[in-house]
C-alpha cells in the first residue's frame, strides 16, 4: 500500500502545492522552530574541540528555505508513490542526513545552517504512519464488531419487514442486547402476536424480559401470550376460510358478473382470466387472489380491508399509462379486480440478452412509465412492485400501461400467511427492503433497476440467498451500467445511476423530472442520427445541442 492509498494521506497535485506553500510560509514567518534550533546548537558546539562560537552566514537561511521546499516537494510528489515501507525508510534516511549535514557544519565549520525545520518536515509522514497504525490497531476489532452488530440488525429488520420472523429473530439474538435492540425485539414479539403465533411471541417477549423486566409493558404480554398458548385462537373458528372456488376456462363459470372466457396467465396471488361483462359487452382482465388461501384469522380481516381500501385508491387513476381499474368484489372467498384488457405483452422477455430492445425504444417506454407514476403520486398512490412484468408493451400500437397498481400493499409485500416472501426483491428500494416508510422515490428506484436491466439483460445485483441480495441492495452502491454495456452513453448512464442512489434524497425527487431527462435524451440521440451525413452548418448545429441537466 502506498502513502496515497493510505486512508490519512490522500495527496493529489493540488494538495501537493497547498503542501509546498504552507512549508515555505512556516519556514518564513515562525519561529516555532527556534528554540529547537538553539538546542541543537548548543548540543552540537559541546562537541567541539576546542568549543567553538559558530555563525549563520548571510546565504544561510537562503539554504534553509531550498531545504524546506525540497522537504515540501518530497512530501507532495515522491512519498506518494512510495510503499509504506520503502516511504518510512527513506524519510527516516532523509531525516538522519539533514540532521548530520547540521551537526557536520557546526562542528567542522563553524557554520549554522537552521536545518531543524525542514529535518522535521521530512519525519512527519513517518510519525504519521506510526500514530495510525497505534490508533488503528485496537480499533479494529471493535470496529469489526460494531459493523457486523449493524449488518445483523439491518438483515433483521429485513427479514421481519419480509414476513421472516423466525429469522429476523434469530438475527437479533446474534447481537448483544441494548435497549435499541429490546426495541425492536418488541415489535417482531407483536408481529408474532399478529400471526397468532404466541409461542413464538412469549419467547420474543421473555427474551426482552431477562434483559429489562420492566421494558414497556412486557410483563402483561408476557402473561397473555403465555395464557394463549395453553388455549386455541379465539378467532380460529370464525375465520376458517372458505374453500376458493375451482374456475377454469372451459366451464364458462361466472364470477360476480363477469364470464370467463379463457385463462390470460397466473399471477403470485391467483390466476388471470379473460372475462365479459354481459351488461355493457366490454371485455377484461379479470385478477383473481385467493385471499382465504393465504391469510387467516386476523390477517384475512387485514388483508380484505386493505384490499378494497387498495384496489378503490387505485380505481380512481385515470391516466393513458396506467391500466384502468372497472370493478372490484369478492364472492366465495376469491377476491377479484376488474381491469382494462391491454393487448401486447409484458416486457420480462425483453429483460435477457439477444433478446433487447433498440435502446430509443426502451428509453420511450421508461419515460412514459416515469409520466405514469409522477401521476399516480401526485394522487398519493405508491406502485410498490414495479417491474418488467408489471409492465405492458403492445409493439404494434406502441401502447405503454403500468398495471397492478396496490396489489403489492394489498398483500402486505407478498407476504403469506406462512411468512414465505413471493418471488425475490430484486426491484425493491434499499428503504423498502429495511422496513422503512417508503414514497415514490422507492418507486423511481424499482424503474432504475427495470432501466437497468431492459439496457443490458441483467440485474445490478446478483446474489445466492436472499439474503446475501437485500444487504448488496442496502449496502452496495450500483454498478455503473456501461460495465456491462460499453456503448451506453454516459448521459443514460448517469441517469440510471442517479435512479439507483441509496439515498432516496439522492435520487430523482419526482417522475416528471425523470421523464424530461430521458426525453431530452432520447431527442439528442435522434438529432445525432439526423445529423449523421448532413451538411457541415447542421452538424455544427448537432454539436451545439445542450446537455442533459441531471440537477432537481
Amino acid at each position: 500500500m502506498t502513502y496515497k492509498e493510505m486512508a490519512f494521506w490522500r495527496s493529489e497535485q493540488t494538495l501537493g502545492v497547498f503542501v509546498l506553500f504552507l512549508c515555505l510560509a512556516l519556514q518564513s514567518s515562525l519561529n516555532f522552530f527556534a528554540g529547537w534550533e538553539q538546542f541543537f546548537f548548543q548540543f552540537a558546539t559541546t562537541f567541539s574541540t576546542p568549543p567553538t562560537r559558530a555563525f549563520e552566514p548571510g546565504w544561510g537561511p537562503g539554504l534553509a528555505f531550498t531545504a524546506t521546499a525540497l522537504a515540501g516537494l518530497y512530501i507532495a510528489w515522491v512519498l506518494p508513490q512510495l510503499s509504506a515501507g520503502w516511504a518510512s525508510a527513506i524519510s527516516l534516511g532523509l531525516v538522519a542526513g539533514v540532521l548530520l549535514l547540521e551537526f557536520w557544519a557546526l562542528t567542522v565549520l563553524n557554520l549554522w545552517f537552521k536545518l531543524v525545520f525542514p529535518a522535521t518536515l521530512l519525519g512527519l509522514p513517518f510519525a504519521a504512519q506510526w500514530l495510525h497504525r497505534l490508533l488503528a490497531t485496537p480499533l479494529a476489532p471493535v470496529q469489526q464488531k460494531l459493523a457486523s452488530e449493524q449488518t445483523d440488525r439491518m438483515m433483521g429488520l429485513a427479514l421481519q419487514g419480509q414476513g421472516q420472523l423466525d429469522m429476523a429473530f434469530e438475527r437479533f439474538q446474534r447481537m448483544p442486547m441494548t435497549a435499541t435492540l429490546a426495541a425492536d425485539l418488541y415489535w417482531l414479539a407483536m408481529d408474532y402476536e399478529r400471526q397468532q403465533r404466541f409461542d413464538k411471541a412469549r419467547a420474543a417477549y421473555a427474551y426482552i424480559g431477562a434483559f429489562d423486566a420492566n421494558f414497556k409493558d412486557v410483563p402483561e404480554r408476557l402473561a397473555n401470550a403465555a395464557a394463549a398458548t395453553q388455549m386455541p385462537p379465539a378467532s380460529a373458528a370464525i375465520s376458517a376460510p372458505l374453500d376458493a372456488p375451482q374456475i377454469t376456462p372451459e366451464s364458462g363459470q361466472a364470477l360476480g358478473r363477469y364470464r370467463i372466457e379463457s385463462k390470460l396467465g397466473k399471477g403470485a396471488m391467483g390466476m388471470v382470466f379473460l372475462a365479459k361483462d354481459p351488461k355493457i359487452g366490454r371485455r377484461v382482465a379479470l385478477k383473481t387472489m385467493a385471499l382465504s388461501q393465504t391469510f387467516d384469522g386476523l390477517e384475512l380481516v387485514d388483508a380484505r380491508d386493505r384490499f378494497f381500501r387498495e384496489a378503490k385508491a387505485a380505481g380512481c387513476l385515470q391516466h393513458p399509462g396506467i391500466v384502468t381499474i372497472f370493478d372490484v368484489g369478492e364472492e366465495q372467498g376469491l377476491a377479484y379486480i376488474a381491469m382494462e384488457y391491454v393487448t401486447g405483452q409484458n416486457l420480462q422477455p425483453h429483460c435477457k440478452p439477444g433478446q433487447l430492445m433498440p435502446l430509443p425504444r426502451v428509453v420511450s417506454i421508461v419515460a412514459r412509465v416515469a409520466q405514469a407514476l409522477a401521476y399516480a403520486h401526485k394522487n398519493k398512490v405508491i406502485h410498490r412492485d414495479i417491474k418488467p412484468a408489471n409492465v405492458m408493451y403492445d409493439l404494434v400500437t406502441d401502447t405503454v400501461k403500468v398495471t397492478d397498481f396496490g396489489i403489492a400493499r394489498i398483500t402486505d409485500g407478498n407476504k403469506t400467511k406462512t411468512g414465505v416472501v413471493l418471488g425475490t426483491p430484486n426491484y425493491m428500494s434499499p428503504e423498502q427492503l429495511t422496513g422503512r416508510t417508503v414514497d415514490g422515490r422507492s418507486d423511481l428506484y424499482a424503474l432504475g433497476t427495470m432501466l437497468f436491466q431492459l439496457l443490458v439483460g441483467a440485474l445490478p445485483f446478483k446474489a445466492t440467498t436472499i439474503s446475501e441480495l437485500m444487504a448488496k441492495i442496502a449496502t452496495e452502491p450500483a454498478p455503473d451500467v456501461r460495465q456491462f454495456r460499453a456503448e451506453i452513453p454516459e448521459d443514460l448512464a448517469r441517469i440510471v445511476a442517479r435512479l439507483l442512489e441509496k439515498s432516496p434524497e439522492k435520487r430523482y425527487q419526482h417522475g416528471e423530472k425523470l421523464a424530461l431527462d430521458l426525453t431530452l435524451f432520447a431527442t439528442r440521440v435522434q438529432s445525432h442520427v439526423s445529423c449523421v451525413g448532413s451538411t457541415p452548418s447542421v452538424q455544427v448545429a448537432c454539436r451545439a445541442t445542450v446537455p442533459i441537466d441531471l440537477e432537481l
